[in-house]
Protein backbone atom coordinates (compact mmCIF):
# COMPACT_ATOMS: atom_id res chain seq x y z
CA UNK A 1 0.00 0.00 0.00
CA UNK A 2 2.63 2.41 1.21
CA UNK A 3 4.86 1.78 -1.95
CA UNK A 4 1.88 2.39 -4.47
CA UNK A 5 1.00 5.88 -2.57
CA UNK A 6 4.81 6.30 -3.39
CA UNK A 7 4.95 5.45 -6.61
CA UNK A 8 1.51 7.96 -7.29
CA UNK A 9 3.16 10.85 -5.63
CA UNK A 10 6.63 10.25 -7.58
CA UNK A 11 4.24 9.91 -10.82
CA UNK A 12 2.40 12.96 -10.35
CA UNK A 13 5.62 14.77 -9.42
CA UNK A 14 7.30 13.89 -12.58
CA UNK A 15 4.91 14.25 -14.77
CA UNK A 16 4.24 18.01 -13.09
CA UNK A 17 7.94 18.57 -13.46
CA UNK A 18 7.59 18.01 -17.56
CA UNK A 19 4.81 20.30 -17.31
CA UNK A 20 6.58 22.99 -15.46
CA UNK A 21 9.92 22.54 -18.02
CA UNK A 22 7.92 22.54 -21.40
CA UNK A 23 5.66 25.49 -19.93
CA UNK A 24 8.87 27.30 -18.98
CA UNK A 25 10.81 26.30 -22.64
CA UNK A 26 7.85 28.26 -24.39
CA UNK A 27 7.52 30.68 -22.48
CA UNK A 28 11.06 31.58 -22.76
CA UNK A 29 10.82 31.27 -26.32
CA UNK A 30 7.47 33.96 -26.18
CA UNK A 31 10.06 36.27 -24.35
CA UNK A 32 12.66 36.56 -27.01
CA UNK A 33 12.55 39.54 -29.43
CA UNK A 34 14.00 39.93 -32.77
CA UNK A 35 15.91 43.48 -32.44
CA UNK A 36 16.60 45.67 -34.77
CA UNK A 37 20.24 46.52 -35.00
CA UNK A 38 19.20 49.95 -37.44
CA UNK A 39 18.82 52.78 -35.32
CA UNK A 40 21.66 52.07 -32.81
CA UNK A 41 23.92 51.52 -35.62
CA UNK A 42 23.11 54.64 -37.16
CA UNK A 43 23.43 56.45 -33.48
CA UNK A 44 26.97 55.11 -33.58
CA UNK A 45 27.19 56.40 -37.35
CA UNK A 46 25.72 59.56 -36.09
CA UNK A 47 28.57 60.01 -33.08
CA UNK A 48 31.05 58.79 -35.84
CA UNK A 49 31.63 56.04 -33.98
CA UNK A 50 32.12 53.62 -36.66
CA UNK A 51 34.12 51.07 -35.09
CA UNK A 52 32.09 50.24 -32.87
CA UNK A 53 29.13 50.89 -35.19
CA UNK A 54 30.36 48.17 -37.38
CA UNK A 55 30.82 45.79 -34.49
CA UNK A 56 27.40 46.20 -33.55
CA UNK A 57 25.70 45.40 -36.87
CA UNK A 58 28.28 42.74 -37.78
CA UNK A 59 27.07 41.03 -34.76
CA UNK A 60 23.37 40.65 -35.87
CA UNK A 61 24.22 40.28 -39.33
CA UNK A 62 24.66 36.47 -39.13
CA UNK A 63 20.59 36.55 -38.09
CA UNK A 64 18.39 35.86 -41.62
CA UNK A 65 16.17 38.97 -40.09
CA UNK A 66 18.86 41.02 -40.56
CA UNK A 67 21.05 39.82 -43.44
CA UNK A 68 17.82 40.16 -45.68
CA UNK A 69 17.28 43.54 -44.89
CA UNK A 70 17.82 45.97 -47.24
CA UNK A 71 19.11 48.72 -44.67
CA UNK A 72 21.43 46.83 -42.78
CA UNK A 73 23.17 45.78 -45.81
CA UNK A 74 23.79 49.31 -46.91
CA UNK A 75 24.57 50.45 -43.44
CA UNK A 76 26.85 47.06 -43.31
CA UNK A 77 28.66 48.24 -47.28
CA UNK A 78 29.01 51.89 -45.85
CA UNK A 79 30.82 51.28 -42.79
CA UNK A 80 33.18 48.32 -44.46
CA UNK A 81 33.75 51.22 -47.21
CA UNK A 82 34.46 53.56 -44.80
CA UNK A 83 36.80 51.85 -42.41
CA UNK A 84 38.64 50.65 -45.49
CA UNK A 85 39.43 54.03 -46.94
CA UNK A 86 42.87 55.50 -46.58
CA UNK A 87 41.41 58.68 -45.34
CA UNK A 88 39.84 57.46 -42.53
CA UNK A 89 42.85 55.33 -41.64
CA UNK A 90 45.23 58.05 -42.39
CA UNK A 91 42.84 59.55 -39.62
CA UNK A 92 43.44 56.99 -36.99
CA UNK A 93 46.87 56.60 -37.08
CA UNK A 94 47.68 60.26 -36.34
CA UNK A 95 44.74 60.50 -33.86
CA UNK A 96 46.70 57.68 -32.00
CA UNK A 97 50.29 59.51 -32.46
CA UNK A 98 48.54 62.85 -31.39
CA UNK A 99 46.03 61.58 -28.44
CA UNK A 100 47.42 58.33 -27.45
CA UNK A 101 44.12 56.43 -28.40
CA UNK A 102 42.02 55.42 -30.79
CA UNK A 103 39.04 52.96 -31.66
CA UNK A 104 40.57 51.62 -34.48
CA UNK A 105 43.04 49.17 -34.05
CA UNK A 106 45.20 50.69 -36.51
CA UNK A 107 45.42 53.70 -34.43
CA UNK A 108 45.99 51.95 -31.35
CA UNK A 109 49.22 50.45 -33.18
CA UNK A 110 50.37 54.26 -33.84
CA UNK A 111 49.46 54.85 -30.02
CA UNK A 112 51.81 52.10 -29.58
CA UNK A 113 54.72 53.00 -31.81
CA UNK A 114 54.65 56.49 -30.96
CA UNK A 115 54.99 55.72 -27.12
CA UNK A 116 58.38 54.24 -27.78
CA UNK A 117 59.87 57.37 -29.51
CA UNK A 118 59.98 61.10 -28.14
CA UNK A 119 56.80 61.90 -29.83
CA UNK A 120 54.57 59.71 -27.10
CA UNK A 121 56.58 61.46 -24.38
CA UNK A 122 56.00 65.06 -25.71
CA UNK A 123 51.97 64.17 -26.37
CA UNK A 124 51.87 62.99 -22.81
CA UNK A 125 53.76 65.93 -21.57
CA UNK A 126 51.37 67.99 -23.46
CA UNK A 127 47.68 65.94 -22.49
CA UNK A 128 49.06 66.43 -18.46
CA UNK A 129 49.61 70.10 -19.04
CA UNK A 130 46.48 70.73 -20.50
CA UNK A 131 45.31 69.32 -17.82
CA UNK A 132 46.56 70.66 -15.28
CA UNK A 133 46.00 73.75 -16.52
CA UNK A 134 42.63 73.31 -16.80
CA UNK A 135 41.92 72.08 -13.00
CA UNK A 136 41.70 68.48 -14.03
CA UNK A 137 43.32 65.59 -12.91
CA UNK A 138 47.03 65.25 -13.85
CA UNK A 139 48.73 62.21 -13.60
CA UNK A 140 52.13 62.07 -11.92
CA UNK A 141 53.38 58.84 -13.37
CA UNK A 142 52.83 59.58 -16.57
CA UNK A 143 54.80 62.85 -15.85
CA UNK A 144 57.50 61.25 -14.51
CA UNK A 145 57.86 58.64 -17.52
CA UNK A 146 57.35 61.04 -20.48
CA UNK A 147 59.60 63.63 -18.43
CA UNK A 148 62.40 60.74 -18.20
CA UNK A 149 61.66 59.60 -21.92
CA UNK A 150 62.59 63.34 -23.15
CA UNK A 151 65.46 63.72 -20.75
CA UNK A 152 67.26 60.43 -22.15
CA UNK A 153 66.05 61.24 -25.85
CA UNK A 154 67.96 64.84 -25.31
CA UNK A 155 70.92 62.66 -23.50
CA UNK A 156 71.39 60.33 -26.55
CA UNK A 157 71.28 62.85 -28.92
CA UNK A 158 73.68 65.04 -27.00
CA UNK A 159 75.88 62.62 -26.85
CA UNK A 160 76.29 62.16 -30.51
Amino acid sequence: MFRAILSIIVFALTALSIVIVEERSLFDTRALVQIDPIPETERLIGEKRYADADEYLSYFMHFDYVKDNSKAIELDRFLKEKRGSLEYRGEKILEGIFEGKSDEDIGKISAIVSDFLIIGDIRDLVIEGSNYINDRDVDKIIVALSTLGVLSTASTIYSF
